[in-house]
Parts: C-alpha cells; sequence; structure tokens
C-alpha cells in the first residue's frame, strides 16, 4: 500500500489475501481416507498423516471371554497380563517412538553413551478398572477410534508443491516396503524422507487402510508452505517424522 509522504517498501513478493486465509479453514482443509488419496489437491500445500485406531469385534470379545475365564479359575496376574499385551499389542506399539541415541558427560566425570528406549507402559489404574469390568473395553475401544484427528499428534506433517503427487507418492512407497520382507537400516538407507516415512509404516505393521490424511492448501509463493510444515513439525513432533 502506498501512502502520501512516506515510502513503498515490499518485503516479500507474497501479497497477503485475507479472503484467501479467511477462508481456508472451510474451502482448503481436506481429510481424505486411504481410498481417496488421489482425491488430493494438485496444488501447494501442507499435510499430515494419521492413523485411526481400530480393535475389531472379534480381538475385544475374545480378550474380554479370556479375562473372564482367568478371573473364574483365580489367576488374576495372568488376567492382568493378557490385558496389558492386548493393548500394547493392538495400540501403542504403533505409536512407539524410536529409541534415543544419548550422551552423558560432565567436568572430570565419566562419559556414557547409549540407546535408550521409549518406556511405554499401560497404567495400573487402567488394568485395575478393566480386570473390575471387563466390558469397559468395548466402549473404551469406541472411544479410541474416533479420537483422531482431533485428539492425536500426527504420524508425518510434510508439505509439497504438488499435493496430489506427493501423497501417490507416499501411498506407493509403503505398498512397496510392506512388500518386503528384509529389515533395513533407516538411518542409514534413506536420504529420501518419504521412504523412510514409509518403511517405518510398513515395518510397524500400521494398516494402510486405517490411515487418513489431512490437507491444507497453502500458496507456494514466497514459501509459505515450508515455514508451516518447519513450524509444526517443531510443535507436534510427529512420532514418524523427520525430527
Amino acid at each position: 500500500m502506498t501512502q502520501t509522504g512516506a515510502r513503498s517498501v515490499t518485503c516479500r513478493p507474497f501479497r497477503y489475501d485475507r479472503g484467501f486465509f479467511r477462508a481456508m479453514s472451510i474451502a482448503t482443509i481436506q481429510q481424505l481416507p486411504w481410498n481417496r488419496i488421489h482425491e488430493a489437491a494438485p496444488r501447494a500445500g501442507i499435510y499430515s498423516w494419521y492413523y485411526e485406531p481400530y480393535i475389531g469385534d472379534y480381538d475385544v470379545d475374545k480378550t474380554i471371554c479370556d479375562v473372564k475365564q482367568l478371573k473364574d479359575h483365580n489367576d488374576v496376574a495372568g488376567a492382568a497380563g493378557l490385558l496389558r499385551s492386548f493393548l500394547q499389542q493392538n495400540l501403542l506399539s504403533y505409536f512407539r517412538q524410536d529409541p534415543y541415541q544419548v550422551e552423558l558427560k560432565g567436568p572430570l566425570k565419566p562419559r556414557h553413551v547409549g540407546s535408550a528406549d521409549h518406556d511405554q507402559d499401560v497404567s495400573a489404574s487402567v488394568i485395575e478398572r478393566l480386570l473390575e469390568d471387563p466390558e469397559r473395553l468395548r466402549p473404551l475401544r469406541d472411544v479410541l477410534k474416533q479420537s483422531t484427528p482431533y485428539f492425536a499428534s500426527p504420524l508425518y506433517v510434510g508439505m509439497s508443491d504438488c499435493l496430489r503427487t506427493r501423497l501417490l507418492r507416499h501411498k506407493h512407497l509403503i505398498h512397496q516396503f510392506r512388500g518386503q520382507s528384509v529389515a533395513i537400516n533407516v538411518e542409514n538407507s534413506f536420504a529420501d524422507e518419504e521412504a523412510g516415512f514409509a518403511y517405518r509404516i510398513a515395518h510397524r505393521r500400521i494398516p494402510p487402510d486405517r490411515l487418513f490424511v489431512v490437507t491444507c492448501e497453502i500458496p507456494s509463493v514466497s514459501s509459505l508452505n515450508v515455514d508451516a510444515e518447519n513450524l509444526l513439525n517443531r510443535i507436534f513432533y510427529p512420532i514418524l517424522g523427520r525430527n
């Protein structure tokens, strides 16, 4: 904007469009399930992948029945172990953080290095309440199923100058790695971040049909999509993200 007696200065080539950003939450944010990834806009923007927790009716029914039988035989410890194992295998294992490489040192102190694993366990109070009433597992399963994306951190946040092309590549790579049985050292093998993400999805055996993506169209002019992706990764630290 030019003002009388003032000097007009253009700081960046991007022209701020209030109308675009006012409509962004309505017109340009899209949620797409796995079988509709091809419907992503062929335009620039940011995207985030989510996993929708799912535990089938058969597994829930069988676990409830087995827990009740163990309790009837006064094997409370066995029932608690079964519930803990069930939740670990069907829920927590998909969200387990990769180990950290740590180093501890101090002035005139020994130096310690090594790998620190994610200590991921089910709260004892949750197990106690499920032991008391195993049927609680059904409504708990339903709540968890509907929790994403509203209560979830994304698995991965990225950006692209063409959302459709990038997301279809993700999908192709996930299919490709699911068909491989050889373990790969991700850190040493993938300079391509997309390949690293796809491998981790396959390695964790995350069911692709439970994945969905949220996209937001943002002009690539002046790298606005790059800045948004950069900050989102530092706010949410996606489990399978590049950081």
